[in-house]
């Protein structure tokens, strides 16, 4: 794949990723609060910041593109945060019906 070819793509992916945290933004606003809203931010900023790596990733390393793998780690990472302790996460994961 070039490099052009691979930063088109990221390119495109995040400006879907920004378009849709655009679009729930006054949604969250809205509807949460206190630490609710804390691990909704948390969520929100770990997943773009994801991204944003995985884009350089693919433009400046030469790795392929894989939305769902960068999805996956943005998971991964989120659960590492809640076990150190991420106060707003950890209150939203313990929301959960099966607390992931």
């Amino acid at each position: 794949m070039s490099d052009n070819s691979s930063l088109s793509n990221c390119r495109n992916f995040r400006l879907t990723l920004i378009t849709q945290l655009s679009n729930l933004k006054p949604w969250a606003e809205e509807r949460m609060s206190g630490q609710t809203k804390k691990g909704f931010n948390s969520i929100v900023i770990l997943r773009a910041w994801t991204v944003l790596k995985y884009c350089n990733h693919c433009v400046f390393d030469g790795a392929s593109p894989n939305p769902v793998g960068a999805l996956e780690a943005a998971t991964e990472e989120l659960l590492d945060w809640g076990v150190a302790g991420a106060k707003g996460i950890t209150f939203l994961r313990a929301l959960a019906p099966n607390g992931e």
